[in-house]
């Protein structure tokens, strides 16, 4: 991007769509209309959706007909409710706009199943709210973070627009939290996407919607956060100067008339050749990029005259000196003059050992550490000025302010929610740059560096322990492994909850018997405190049958009325008497090391932005859908005909009831509800196709 181009960055609105694959087309009953009917009372689909019960399960039959079952992208359907106006912005929202009074917002309310919203639609018929492009006509919003799909290679942007080395490659998903339009003379209006949890940003297209990337939901119309810098052009051919009022000395010191800058300081610099005091902006060490007379080039830190450029934007910076203050700073600094500086460069090592420090976005620990090592020159230079020791001691305490790292609050540590694992991935995705997935029933943290090398983290080190409500006496003897006292009185409840200690990626749990499953009848949330003393089991309609896999989110073990249970928290809550349940160790199966071997040699292929593997039919088959807590459907999703190729994403090999499949991971930040699994047995994988995408067919 040219710097000569006047730049103003305001936040916008854009449509956002996405296009699943989806098992069949069709159209529903009176229900559903078409695009051009009225949009009052409507919900407009802005891509292929299923109608859902109450329990967030898609309905076979819907208005008598499984055909009903499926809308289309561009229909409409009459919602339940009506919408309520609202000053506080809801996750799922839209506005009515008026000259008079601007934007008025509303929401519909929703429900929320199994951490997914929908709203109501019929009797027992709920759709994604997710899925639906616009509410009574208006466009609705998503208040969150959502992702785009690159479609071509493209560079990253940092905060001024000036493009990065880093590369979102084609087909590769990042998270984003905001949309920024960039206005430029003589060319159209260009849109870029902010990376959550980064100052960076990726190029979206121009306002002719041509977008370089697929964003998932609609982003609405928001005010940029207000600017703290100033924006610069300069007026004039003009010299960057240091601190100690020379001209900086280097090939490119000089900028070009019509260049751009950002500065975030305002302050009076003596000038010693001139013999007087004048007011200068700093241009922070943030790759301020400007045009010299002979090429363009980054100039790093450095002050411009005032006098030398326009202010561009409403930041109206404050002088933090005066003319007199800064005659006095143009001498050399006593020992005392860099106590300050001194205190602050002996913070380093608490620092850098704090929180703030290790959990902030990447580019926050650099300006800390470019602020620390200029700090240190400073401080060891005989010949600094004091305005110099002073200049350097307010960039390293701003960067160390600046600096907004944070453990994730979780429950119990020990119990890892699929919300919570979402947040902690974020977390170290922002902090790390690298790729971050819990697996192993989310009680193992593991992330991708850019080679594509494996690393186990220490959940501790990103999430903490909310403390937890005084526990209250009781008349039972409930007990409860989430507690350490009553592991540590109870050598039976130790026992079993050595057993839910397993690694998933080689054993199950599975029913040694027959057994029926039990529900608590007070319908106590376990991903919150749950207070094992008003537990109440009953026997559901439930039973395992012997072999069958528990479940794979098993945790705490109970002790309810004097019997052991471990209790399931997936999509259904439900306790499976813990007597009944042994490990199945089926890694050490010859059909398991057969495809284990296969998986490994494809693997060898896979970077960090492209884990998926191609399976061919091999025969007659099906595709099925596993949800994110780990559960494969066994009921078939679709078929899968012998020859046809899909891409399966993040392979992983499963055993569910006896029988092996591949299957995508999905404990990651971008799972959508439902990932795919083929029966292992009826496929033959491979190396990936550049042709395909995870899940896809052809």
């Amino acid at each position: 991007m040219k710097s000569s181009k006047k730049t103003v960055i305001t936040m916008i609105a854009m449509l956002l769509l996405i296009i699943p694959t989806v098992a069949f087309m069709g159209s529903s009953n009176a229900t559903v209309q078409a695009a051009k009917t009225s949009s009052k009372g409507m919900l407009t689909l802005n891509y292929n959706s299923y109608f859902y019960g109450k329990n967030g399960k898609r309905l076979k039959t819907y208005k008598g007909s499984k055909r009903n079952t499926f809308i289309a992208k561009g229909k409409k359907v009459k919602y339940m409710g009506n919408p309520e106006q609202t000053t506080e912005l809801k996750k799922h929202y839209f506005a009515k706009y008026t000259p008079q009074s601007g934007n008025t917002y509303y929401w519909l309310p929703y429900k929320n199943i199994n951490g997914h919203d929908y709203y109501r639609v019929g009797k027992n018929a709920y759709i994604r709210a997710d899925n639906i492009g616009s509410i009574d006509g208006e466009t609705m919003y998503y208040r969150g973070t959502t992702y785009v799909t690159g479609k071509n290679d493209s560079h990253t942007y940092d905060s001024d627009m000036n493009e990065n080395d880093d590369v979102v490659k084609k087909g590769q998903k990042v998270a984003v939290d905001k949309l920024v339009s960039v206005e430029e003379e003589d060319i159209d209006t260009q849109f870029y996407y902010k990376i959550a949890g980064k100052d960076e940003y990726i190029y979206g297209g121009e306002a002719d919607y041509e977008y370089n990337v697929t964003p998932r939901q609609n982003l609405e119309v928001t005010d940029f956060k207000s600017p703290t810098k100033a924006q610069l052009i300069f007026n004039k051919d003009a010299d960057v100067y240091t601190i100690n009022g020379t001209k900086k000395d280097h090939p490119y010191r000089t900028t070009a008339k019509g260049a751009e800058a950002t500065a975030d300081e305002l302050l009076y610099i003596w000038l010693p050749d001139e013999q007087k005091s004048e007011l200068f902006y700093h241009l922070p060490n943030v790759k301020s990029y400007v045009n010299s007379i002979k090429k363009d080039e980054y100039i790093g830190e450095g002050f411009v005259k005032a006098s030398d450029v326009d202010v561009d934007n409403d930041v109206k910076l404050k002088p933090v000196n005066t003319e007199k203050e800064a005659e006095a700073g143009a001498i050399t600094a006593s020992s005392d003059d860099k106590k300050e500086l001194q205190s602050l460069i002996n913070d380093e090592q608490t620092v850098k050992a704090g929180d703030p420090y290790k959990l902030s976005e990447s580019y926050l620990r650099v300006s800390y550490d470019q602020a620390l090592d200029a700090a240190k020159q400073t401080n060891a230079s005989s010949k600094a000025s004091i305005a110099e020791v002073k200049q350097a001691a307010w960039l390293l305490d701003k960067a160390a302010k600046s600096l907004n790292g944070a453990k994730v609050q979780v429950t119990y540590l020990n119990k890892i929610t699929n919300r919570e694992a979402t947040k902690i991935e974020e977390l170290v995705s922002a902090a790390t740059g690298d790729w971050a997935t819990f697996v192993n029933h989310n009680t193992k943290l593991i992330s991708f560096d850019d080679d594509n090398v494996q690393h186990t983290l220490n959940i501790a080190d990103y999430a903490t322990q909310a403390p937890e409500p005084a526990r209250k006496k009781s008349k039972t003897d409930n007990e409860s492994s989430l507690y350490p006292e009553d592991l540590k009185k109870d050598a039976t409840l130790r026992k079993y909850n050595k057993l839910i200690n397993y690694d998933q990626s080689k054993t199950v749990l599975v029913a040694k018997r027959n057994t029926k499953v039990y529900r608590d009848v007070t319908k106590q949330n376990p991903n919150i405190y749950m207070n094992v003393n008003k537990v109440k089991l009953a026997p559901s309609k439930t039973t395992l049958k012997k072999g069958d896999n528990i479940g794979y989110y098993v945790n705490p073990v109970v002790k309810i009325k004097g019997k052991y249970y471990f209790l399931v928290a997936e999509k259904k809550v439900y306790y499976v008497p813990a007597q009944n349940v042994k490990r199945d160790n089926f890694a050490k199966s010859p059909r398991y090391k057969k495809y284990k071997a296969e998986l490994d040699r494809i693997s060898k292929s896979f970077t960090k932005n492209s884990r998926a593997m191609d399976v061919t039919a091999k025969v007659n088959t099906y595709d099925y859908l596993e949800d994110p807590y780990g559960e494969i459907n066994l009921h078939p999703d679709s078929k899968f005909k012998k020859g046809q190729v899909m891409s399966i994403g993040d392979p992983k090999i499963v055993k569910v009831n006896g029988r092996y499949y591949f299957a995508e991971t999905l404990r990651s930040i971008f799972a959508d509800t439902d990932g795919y699994a083929v029966r292992a047995a009826d496929v033959k994988p491979s190396v990936r196709s550049k042709k395909l995408y995870s899940a896809s067919k052809k």
